[in-house]
Parts: C-alpha cells; structure tokens; sequence
C-alpha cells in the first residue's frame, strides 16, 4: 500500500498538530466556581474535625464532673449512715450512738 501525498503530514499540519498536543497536555486552571466548592468543603471538614476534638474534651470534662458528683453523693450518703447509727445493748434495747467527726 502506498501513501499518498494528500495524507503525509505537511510543515503546516504538523505545527499545527503539535500546538495542538501541546494545548491538550496543558494542565487547565480550575474556575473560581471551582476553588468556592472546594473552600466550603474544607471549611465542613475543619468545621467537622473541630466538633470531634471538641466534644472529646467536653466529653473527658463531663465524666470528671460526674466522678466528683459520686464521690460527693457517697459522703452525704455515709455522713447520713453514720449519724442514724444505733447500737443495740446487751439488754435488747437500741441506744443512739454518738458520733465524733
């Protein structure tokens, strides 16, 4: 099979496929519209992993708070034990024992 000389590239049809191949391979800039989605994004994500680390805080806080709330409660709890205390006598009868704090 033989090429014909309509078909063989020419000086001009070669530069021009080569400007051509040159503009494909370009990298293209994003679009404003582009950069704006990916910000609001980024801005959920950090808004998103701000919450998480919060809430982890709050959370450590929280189970501090009510530890201290339970340790409270117990000594109420064993203050009000102690004061009721009786002690029962040889005799049979219940005697108010008194407590010194």
């Amino acid at each position: 099979m033989v090429a014909r000389a309509d078909h063989l590239p020419t000086d001009e049809g070669a530069a021009e496929e080569r400007v051509e191949r040159r503009r494909l391979r370009r990298r293209r800039r994003p679009s404003p519209l582009t950069w704006r989605i990916l910000a609001v994004n980024v801005l959920a994500l950090a808004i998103l992993v701000g919450g998480l680390l919060y809430l982890g805080v709050y959370r450590d806080n929280l189970v501090a708070t009510k530890t201290a709330s339970l340790v409270t409660q117990g000594q109420i709890v064993a203050g009000a034990l102690g004061a009721s205390a009786v002690e029962i006598a040889p005799s049979g009868e219940a005697e108010q024992v008194e407590v010194s704090a």
